[in-house]
């Protein structure tokens, strides 16, 4: 088969062209294709890294299988995930509170893969309908500014690699693929990453896309903004700049990353609703700074120190909340958290 040539050049360490990544991408969600040759592209690809010629020939391949089409004017928060912190669920959070503030947010994400609280298991703790998404994703951002994209429910493509990402563990290449393959097409993207390579590759390719956005990576390997150390990336808006955030420099304060982080599934859905509901102000602060970005790339901030402010007071005046409150039927657990 021509996908085990192209299979072979990975593990070689050799670079694929995009059209030949897309052909490669489309063979392996076929049905016909083994959970074996699966593994093999995944673990070459690892220790290869993914060149943006493939990054985007892959994408295109991911996104021609969904059951979704592009809808206007929507926004994503998303990490690559795999940065083994087990933080809160931030970027969900950050979508949260952004969508709040009126801005349409289409949140791509999956249940976890390497922790054990993904975005979609924080979604599923509250009680969102999945549903909805799939049976009516215009009313549900009309109505609520917000929808949940759970990947596998929008594109069985990455169905198809469930089984053997769980069995590997490690991060891969549908880390990278998530943020870009949201079957909505957001037209303004946040994307946070765990290294500067790969930051560099998703500037090139929202460049190339012709999207607005900005790409983060930490200094302490956090695929979002940390609230702990310093964040670089960039800002994709017509052409690529870079950028810096010194966390201390926009929230006031400096906060400990062990305060924002955890192993345990429970406590960190628990930690992430008292940050979205103003009761936990070390979560509250890494939602927000994570919000800013977004915010500013809809115009409702000039500034990312105007964007944190802007999300702390949608938190603190309980704007946040009632948003959680009209996405969420798991009363019970916003009134534990509360």
């Amino acid at each position: 088969m021509e996908s085990d040539r192209y299979i072979l050049k990975l593990i070689n360490g050799e670079s694929l062209k995009r059209k030949d990544a897309e052909s490669l991408m489309n063979c392996l969600v076929s049905s016909e294709t083994s959970d074996i040759r699966r593994a093999a592209f995944l673990t070459g690809l690892h220790f290869k890294g993914a060149t943006t010629e493939e990054i985007i020939g892959f994408s295109e391949s991911l996104r021609s299988h969904s059951i979704a089409s592009r809808i206007p004017g929507l926004t994503d928060i998303v990490g690559t995930g795999g940065d083994g912190k087990n933080t809160i669920n931030v970027s969900t959070g950050a979508s949260i509170a952004s969508s709040a503030l009126g801005i349409k947010i289409a949140k791509h994400g999956n249940v976890g893969i390497t922790s054990r609280h993904g975005s979609a298991d924080f979604m599923k703790y509250i009680g969102y309908n999945f549903e909805r998404g799939v049976s009516d994703p215009e009313g549900a951002l009309n109505q609520n500014s917000f929808l949940y994209v759970f990947a596998p429910r929008f594109n069985n493509s990455f169905a198809s690699f469930a089984d053997v990402r769980k069995k590997i563990g490690h991060r891969t290449i549908f880390n990278i693929m998530g943020p870009i393959t949201n079957p909505f097409d957001p037209d303004r993207l946040v994307i946070g990453t765990a290294d500067e390579k790969t930051s560099e590759s998703y500037a090139q390719v929202l460049k190339v896309r012709g999207k607005r956005g900005y790409v983060f990576h930490s200094a302490d390997g956090l695929d979002e903004i940390s609230p702990s150390a310093e964040t670089a990336g960039f800002l994709i808006s017509g052409g690529v700049r870079s950028v810096t955030i010194v966390p201390e420099d926009i929230t006031g304060r400096g906060i400990d990353l062990k305060n924002v982080t955890t192993q345990d599934p429970e406590e960190c859905f628990t930690k992430t609703l008292k940050g979205l509901l103003g009761r936990d102000r070390d979560a509250s602060s890494f939602i927000a700074l994570n919000a800013a970005p977004a915010l500013v790339l809809n115009g409702v901030a000039g500034s990312i120190e105007d964007g944190y402010q802007a999300a702390m007071n949608a938190i603190g005046e309980g704007t946040v909340e009632k948003q959680i409150r009209k996405l969420a039927a798991g009363e019970a657990e916003l009134n534990e958290a509360s």
